[in-house]
């Protein structure tokens, strides 16, 4: 008789108890079910409305009796037993000489929760059952589920102004609602981390699936998430979901492409100025133009496959270039010179394209760029042209001679000029030239004890190509040979006071040392996580000592460690916040106490004061009305006295070892200041480099004046300079 009430079925017992969700407790800690309790059952798929149900257990050890109660249909006789925190229950149903058993596979969620999955094998109906104990608080609401908008995935730098396509590669963009679990992740207070050489796939419980890949994820909020569209994927479309507490998003088509160009831009919504740099990487902006004939930058996303091919989630390991060249147009519809175009090497799925503004391109603040590459156009962006002659060639570096301060050398970017040199403290500026084609100089020191010998990083060649090298000069900087081309990006050098044929190369991917002057480099062998170095500095007392600032990988943070010698165990933890770490653009040594260390920061200044191999760190800003610091000087005769550069503060001093600061910026017209640099033999004569050119004051900073003629430049992005001894980065 029972085949007949299949539907009788469905009406009780679907709409049933609840036992389930998978909540470990320890078996030690077995509850004791015994008492009243009440719940909901409901059929899978849900056809049918969840239908209340009460139960009462009677409990002996692992066995279970007791009886469950159903609306209009009276109660039934249940067996089961307990293993651990697994419950299992049978409910037997006799009517008509046929029997019918309704089994109940659970888990102990709680003190006060069971739930879990209902069958009738032999008439193939299935469930799900929650029960709750009677006078318990009510279980909290399930997560709301997230949903992506309709047309809510596309190109992160363009948005949909360019199209809702997408090319795999690219950073794309998701909105809708839910997103995360409430929480965000978004610079500066959090970023995305890596995990096995992939940036990871979970953020803010939060998780994206493409066509079933996971989605490497760059920040997330509850309505927008930054994701790598997979570059394994094929077709015409992608399907994409995103999962949140356990609860998955309704799919959102997207059409997918070859190419979905997109330009960045600093407004961040795909309008008005790009995101494009110039070849030393300070933004292009209407205080700082580009020039007719400049190589400049462009970021982009969305330029379609490179070779050789790099894995989702993955950081290119050496130069990548996209397989087809775009097409890069200004205004006017003139034609740029594209020279590469490929995967810039600092960020997952970014791409770079290096262009030369035509030389007939008009001057102006908003003139037009547009790149098209495979037939698809991207979002129009606005770049700041600059009138031919007004000299805007950024200088990345400066040496002085230590023991002919008069001579002094400065690297211009953009330029076919590898190096400027003065040789009457910088009244007029004469260019040195290299061949082939090589350009600007980024980084420049001069060996101590031989001024004739100089290292220059950091260069492009004639492409506007970025050359990974380090280039020597025994003759003044008259002639140059490179000694090592395949290093990573060179960020700072420093020279060891006393022996210096040993020179240190702190790199976008660890610490290189040469004890040969520059003939070979071999890697540090401390582990830095292929860590960004952001300053070395070499201990004028002590030959083979030396300080490095290493920036954040993944979950491991960042630090200032002392070493002495090039081995692992050689090498200290030396303290200073992480954050502090992460952001340190100089580290300068006290010339007369070396126990003492200065690291500036984004964050202001910090001393540190050597006990053993430990630094106690302090925040010594008193006055310092801007605390992004680029550079430190000490003076050498007096080293109480020290010089900081910031960044839109101008130039600050301290007579009394940090513990104050005052402004010194009167004749500075320009606030900006990129590098100090201070004379080792007259240390009341000091070097401004700032967005307005090189300045220069002959009175401790009381005053500054325009030392420029012939420089053909006007800003400046870094000063080293070489006292005495030692040499410092």
């Amino acid at each position: 008789m029972w085949s007949g009430r299949k539907g009788i079925l469905r009406v009780c017992w679907l709409l049933g108890v609840v036992l389930g969700l998978s909540v470990s407790l320890p078996l030690s800690a077995q509850v004791n079910l015994t008492g009243a309790w009440s719940g909901t059952q409901v059929d899978t798929p849900q056809t049918e409305p969840p239908v209340p149900i009460d139960a009462s257990f009677t409990q002996n050890g692992a066995f279970l009796t007791g009886r469950l109660t159903f609306p209009d249909f009276g109660g039934f006789n249940l067996s089961g037993a307990i293993s651990g925190t697994s419950i299992f229950f049978d409910v037997r149903l006799t009517g008509g000489g046929e029997t019918i058993t309704i089994n109940y596979r659970g888990t102990i969620t709680s003190a006060n929760t069971i739930t879990g999955t209902w069958t009738i094998s032999d008439l193939d109906i299935e469930g799900t059952f929650r029960l709750d104990r009677a006078g318990a608080p009510p279980p909290p609401p399930p997560p709301p589920v997230p949903s992506i908008n309709s047309g809510g995935v596309v190109n992160n730098a363009s948005y949909a102004l360019a199209g809702t396509s997408v090319a795999p590669g690219t950073i794309a963009a998701v909105f809708g609602t839910n997103l995360t679990d409430g929480t965000s992740c978004t610079p500066p207070s959090c970023f995305p981390g890596f995990e096995d050489g992939r940036l990871k796939t979970t953020m803010a419980g939060a998780s994206v699936a493409i066509n079933g890949i996971p989605s490497p994820l760059f920040y997330a909020t509850p309505n927008q998430i930054g994701v790598q569209i997979p570059t394994e994927l094929t077709g015409p479309s992608a399907s994409v979901v995103v999962t949140v507490g356990g609860q998955s998003s309704a799919p959102q088509t997207v059409a997918l492409e070859p190419f979905s160009p997109g330009i960045f831009t600093f407004s961040q919504d795909g309008r008005g100025a790009g995101a494009i740099a110039h070849a030393d990487g300070t933004p292009v902006s209407s205080q700082n133009p580009a020039l007719p004939n400049e190589v400049v930058i462009i970021y982009a996303t969305g330029l379609g496959q490179v070779t050789p091919a790099v894995p989702t989630g993955a950081l290119p390991s050496g130069l990548t270039q996209t397989l087809t060249t775009p097409t890069v147009t200004v205004v006017d519809g003139l034609p740029a010179e594209v020279q590469f175009s490929g995967l810039s090497g600092c960020c997952v799925g970014l791409n770079q394209i290096n262009v030369k503004i035509p030389g007939n391109t008009r001057s102006g603040n908003g003139i037009p760029v547009v790149l098209t590459i495979g037939g698809k156009q991207s979002n129009p962006v606005t770049i700041a042209i600059g009138v031919t002659g007004t000299s805007r060639w950024p200088i990345t570096s400066i040496a002085i001679d230590p023991t002919s301060p008069r001579t002094i050398y400065a690297s211009p970017a953009g330029t076919n000029v590898f190096v400027f040199k003065s040789t009457n403290g910088g009244e007029s500026w004469s260019p040195i030239f290299l061949d082939p084609g090589i350009c600007c100089a980024t980084t420049l020191v001069i060996d101590p004890v031989n001024t004739a010998t100089l290292y220059a990083t950091g260069t492009f060649d004639a492409t506007g190509t970025f050359y990974r090298g380090v280039f020597k000069s025994t003759t003044g900087g008259q002639s140059w040979t490179a000694v090592n081309p395949a290093l990573p990006n060179v960020i700072a050098l420093a020279i060891d006071a006393v022996n210096t044929s040993t020179v240190y190369a702190a790199t976008e991917r660890g610490l290189y040392l040469s004890t040969d002057g520059g003939q070979t480099w071999p890697q540090s062998e401390v582990d830095f996580d292929d860590r960004r170095i952001g300053a070395v500095v070499t201990d004028p007392a002590a030959p083979g000592v030396y300080y490095f600032a290493a920036g954040a990988v993944g979950v491991n943070a960042a630090f200032v460690a002392r070493c002495q010698g090039f081995q692992g165990s050689s090498c200290a933890n030396a303290g200073l916040s992480d954050r502090a770490a992460e952001q340190t653009r100089a580290l300068v040594i006290d010339p007369a106490n070396t126990t003492t260390l200065y690291a500036g920061t984004a964050m202001g200044i910090f001393k540190g004061t050597m006990v053993g191999a430990i630094k106690n760190w302090s925040a010594a800003n008193v006055g310092l009305t801007n605390t992004d610091v680029r550079a430190i000087v000490i003076d050498p005769t007096n080293s109480a006295t020290i010089y900081a550069a910031t960044s839109g503060g101008g130039v600050f001093k301290s007579t009394d070892g940090a513990e104050t600061w005052s402004a010194v910026s009167t004749g500075l017209s320009n606030t900006d200041i990129r590098a100090l640099a201070i004379d080792p033999l007259n240390p009341v004569t000091i070097y401004a480099g700032t967005d307005a050119g090189v300045y220069k004051s002959t009175n401790g900073g009381g005053s500054w004046s325009a030392a420029r003629t012939g420089l053909g430049i006007t800003v400046l992005s870094a000063l080293p300079i070489a006292p005495s001894s030692p040499a410092t980065p």
